[in-house]
């Protein structure tokens, strides 16, 4: 080893000791030089079997690469809280060390091809990861507090023994590699990723739902699969859940002897909708078949009443939910009742009998809930977009629109989203 390597490195802050036959830390050569300044380190193609401790005297260090060694253990690195990016494929490691969860500045990690069997609890406090390189190791699951990776961008996790799809739909991930698993069924939950994900690999994984022939023809085709499963789906289950209209009393509004008309949480007037029994718009889900029916024919009759006449698209209740997923009954709802609050310019309509983008749904329902916000409604009585776009939460979509129309709303027991299952080939 010349001492050029170290003198260039004083110069540039890059020090490159790769492809050597380094099992220790060349101590003798590295004393008569300051090194405190080093950015990247370069370990790769060595033979160590552990990061040298002395790796964790490089403070300001932004790149560390000890990848193709035969490392099987790390020291505590956590004082390195300028990294950036962390290569260690290609080694022995059988787990990750929780000391690096607490390099909060790490954007790039990679872990491929080693042995790790689980990652810690801690993985979740890495809140800047972007890039996470997983493939050919052990996992059979990820920590619970993968979901609080909300900059993940990247994640492979191809080669690995997941028998389903791990949480990872609360990441914003633009590419997912689940490619060589065992995971047999993807679960509505990843219709969250629809508006960032881009390149999603299955290659050797033997998915049963959606089915084969669906999933090669591409990304578009597999949520649009998943979409009409699950509604066909959320349909059966709202039969078994309680949405009706009750004589509870009307917790939310009080009312004006005077001018018959219900008072909302700012003081905003509004016209009195009468429902049978001058009852409140209940939410639950132990109701029979018959008495959910009518209370969704019900706000159906009140929707259109206040629209002024019939509603394309939706011929009962049962059609309600479905009908209001692309944001357009919702914004002219806001607008009948708060004249032109929304511009029409603003409201993306079906032209030529052709559905609405993704992108002019989102636009549509994000204008519904500005508008709520605007009107300076309670947050409880304001949903979020995939409560409208996917059905996320159906109970929070009605409590959003029985406040605009002044319906009491009283909610039972928390709805349960309904339990994928797997599907005959034979259906599409």
């Amino acid at each position: 080893m010349t001492s050029d390597l170290f003198i260039e490195a004083q110069k540039t802050g890059i020090l490159n000791l790769s492809c050597g036959s380094l099992i220790d830390w060349p101590l003798k050569q590295v004393i008569p030089y300051a090194l405190e300044d080093i950015l990247q380190l370069n370990l790769s193609q060595c033979r160590f079997s552990a990061i040298p401790t002395q790796v964790a005297g490089f403070r300001i260090l932004e790149i560390l690469d000890c990848s193709y060694n035969k490392i099987k253990s790390i020291p505590d690195l956590s004082c390195l809280q300028c990294l950036i990016h962390l290569n260690l494929r290609c080694n022995y490691l059988i787990s990750f060390p929780s000391t690096l969860c607490a390099i909060h500045t790490m954007k790039i990690l990679d872990l491929s091809n080693n042995f790790i069997a689980s990652l810690p609890k801690e993985f979740g406090n890495l809140g800047n990861l972007m890039e996470l390189n997983l493939n050919n190791n052990r996992l059979e699951t990820l920590p619970e507090s993968f979901k609080f990776l909300k900059k993940l961008r990247i994640l492979l996790l191809a080669k690995n023994r997941f028998l389903e799809l791990p949480p990872v739909t609360f990441c914003p991930l633009e590419t997912l590699d689940i490619s060589h698993n065992e995971i047999k069924m993807l679960s509505f939950d990843i219709l969250s990723l629809e508006p960032t994900l881009k390149i999603f690999l299955h290659l050797g994984t033997p998915i049963l739902s959606p089915p084969p022939r669906i999933c090669q023809q591409g990304l578009l085709h597999v949520f649009l699969y998943l979409k009409t499963e699950r509604s066909s789906e959320l349909l059966e289950s709202i039969e078994n859940t309680e949405l009706f209209i009750s004589s509870n009393e009307e917790k939310n509004f009080e009312a004006n002897p005077k001018t018959e008309q219900l008072i909302n949480f700012k003081g905003t007037i509004l016209p009195k909708k009468r429902f049978e029994n001058e009852g409140s718009f209940f939410y639950d889900e132990t109701c029979h078949s018959e008495k959910t029916q009518k209370s969704l024919n019900q706000l159906l009759i009140v929707i259109e009443d206040e629209l002024g006449g019939r509603v394309s698209g939706i011929e009962n209740g049962c059609q309600l939910l479905e009908g209001l997923q692309d944001g357009v009954v919702l914004c002219r709802l806001i607008n009948a009742i708060h004249p032109n609050f929304i511009p029409e310019s603003r409201i993306f309509t079906p032209r030529k009998g052709l559905p609405l983008s993704f992108v002019q749904r989102r636009r549509n329902v994000d204008a519904y809930i500005t508008a709520l916000e605007n009107l300076k409604f309670p947050p409880h009585n304001i949903c979020a977009a995939p409560d409208i776009i996917e059905l996320k939460e159906p109970r929070q979509l009605l409590a959003s629109i029985c406040a605009l129309l002044g319906i009491s709303f009283v909610t039972g027991t928390r709805f349960k989203a309904p339990a994928h299952k797997v599907l005959s080939s034979g259906r599409t």
